[in-house]
């Protein structure tokens, strides 16, 4: 896992710093723009988070990277973060291209051996996947790096359209909605 870790932080420059835990801030709404900071030790903790703080419908609760300063959810704000979000919004066929399970099972097989979190978003279907997937780095990494890595990444997948809104830190990514099944995988 270190070395697949690594392989996904080459190239990440400037402010970085190592952690034990994970610390993130939460927002109860979408117009929370001042969530509260949550530190959890390890991705099962995380996993179990996001499960138990999973939203009645789309759109409410979400987490985003720790917050420094006055609070506000703001890119001057947002503290290095060792996790990297991405937002599956579907295919790049054409806009608004569904992605199919065969392009999501390539998807989770381009991250095998990696940790994160997998979850499908609220408008997931079997015939139209839409997911997030929460990546855990070795490091702590800057807003930039982040943006700069998960264009990176998105790169390895250019059959998958990415949501790349949320590589920036301050940028909300929604919990499960309903009954969606959060997966910690290692």
């Amino acid at each position: 896992t270190s070395n697949a870790n690594a392989l996904l932080i080459q190239g990440a420059h400037g402010n970085t710093q190592q952690l034990d835990s994970i610390p993130f801030s939460f927002g109860s709404t979408q117009e929370d723009n001042r969530p509260c900071n949550c530190t959890v030790n390890g991705l099962e903790e995380l996993g179990y988070f996001l499960d138990q703080a999973r939203s009645p419908t789309k759109g409410l609760t979400y987490i985003a990277s720790a917050m420094g300063g006055h609070g506000r959810r703001c890119k001057d704000n947002a503290l290095p973060s060792n996790l990297l979000r991405f937002d599956i919004d579907g295919s790049t066929a054409y806009k608004g291209a569904p992605l199919s399970n065969a392009d999501f099972e390539r998807f989770k097989a381009v991250y095998q051996g990696i940790s994160r979190i997998l979850y499908p978003s609220s408008s997931d279907k079997e015939e139209a996947r839409r997911f997030r997937q929460i990546l855990l780095l070795d490091i702590a990494i800057s807003r930039q790096d982040s943006m700069r890595l998960g264009k990176h990444l998105a790169s390895l997948t250019p059959w998958v359209e990415l949501g790349e809104q949320v590589f920036r830190h301050e940028q909300p990514i929604f919990c499960p909605v309903g009954d969606a099944q959060v997966q910690v995988i290692h």
